[in-house]
């Protein structure tokens, strides 16, 4: 990612979320100059403060709603990295007008910007395998199978998608469902839920049990979205799923891979529940192996990062001395 001996310089938005501030970190390692754009929604311990002294890096309080503010932030990028959205089927469904304003408006907007003021800019934009929803493919979805979405957060990002393809340099790439520790804590996504669950309460309970997904570590997300920016002619003006097809697995392949790494917990595979993606498919990630990615930390390793990390967390103890 350098052009003629000098720093390329990087937007990205959501740059204080679970992917943003691992993205963030791994950019100034590689000597970038980083713009990290973020209205801290989630509040919390800040993910990027240790990161505040970097002289590459410059932060934007801002919400992808305010295009203008994406305009002056996003002049003169080299690339933009798009991860800013209402993340997730539940938090979508709790507030559906919210997320169509932040995930398909402001994607919108983070567009609108790019071809305004970084027309040169590569926009690579994070959306999700939930877009497969109710597949009707028979065998591996590959970036051509046709899109069903279920949820309300997998439809904002089908409609994003559709306005990313109208930026001037572009990549989409549909992540697995993501897994592991980073900067911000996610107690919500599968992998963590049920390591969780296992930590405190020794007992897990699963619905969908046999239903399949591929799952990657946010580390490895980080890798690939790297990988996308160092080859822009390969991957401009493409879709990527990204992931890696070892780390295709059902519901109870993680619940039994949990119990294993955490003993002493039982398992409940029969739970009542319906995933509101219809998540139940294996997906072909031949597209972006093809670029050198692959995996470097599996199931079993991350969910064993995970039970050591969760027992230095205290969740109800934000910052307080007294």
């Amino acid at each position: 990612m350098h052009t003629g001996g000098k720093l390329v310089r990087v937007v990205v938005t959501g740059a204080c979320g679970f992917i943003g501030s691992l993205l963030v970190e791994a950019l100034l390692r590689d000597q970038h100059e980083v713009v990290a754009f973020d209205n801290l929604l989630y509040g919390g311990h800040p993910p990027l403060i240790d990161l505040a002294h970097h002289p590459r890096l410059a932060f934007v309080r801002g919400d992808i709603r305010d295009r203008a503010l994406l305009q002056r932030t996003t002049s003169g990028a080299d690339a933009v990295v798009h991860l800013a959205a209402i993340v997730g089927a539940p938090a979508c469904r709790r507030d559906p007008e919210l997320s169509a304003a932040v995930n398909v408006g402001g994607t919108a907007n983070v567009v609108a910007a790019v071809r305004e003021a970084a027309p040169q800019a590569h926009l690579i934009f994070a959306s999700t395998d939930s877009c497969y929803g109710q597949t009707l493919v028979s065998g591996a979805c590959t970036e051509s199978a046709t899109l069903c979405p279920l949820s309300e957060y997998a439809r904002d990002k089908e409609g994003a998608e559709r306005i990313v393809r109208g930026a001037p340099r572009w990549t989409i790439a549909r992540f697995a469902t993501a897994f592991g520790l980073g900067r911000r804590l996610r107690l919500d996504l599968m992998v963590n839920d049920f390591t969780w669950q296992a930590v405190h309460n020794r007992h897990l309970i699963v619905y969908e049990s046999d239903f399949a997904r591929t799952f990657l570590h946010v580390r490895d997300i980080v890798g690939a979205v790297l990988r996308v920016l160092d080859q822009p002619t390969e991957t401009m003006g493409r879709v990527f799923n990204v992931g890696d097809d070892r780390l295709n697995a059902t519901k109870a392949d993680i619940a039994r891979l949990v119990a294993e790494v955490v003993p002493g917990t039982t398992l409940n595979l029969l739970g009542e529940g319906t995933d509101p993606d219809g998540r139940n498919y294996t997906v072909d990630h031949a597209a972006i192996r093809a670029l050198g990615f692959e995996a470097a930390i599996t199931l079993k390793a991350g969910i064993a990062e995970l039970a050591k990390g969760y027992a230095m967390c205290d969740v109800r103890s934000p910052w307080r001395n007294v």
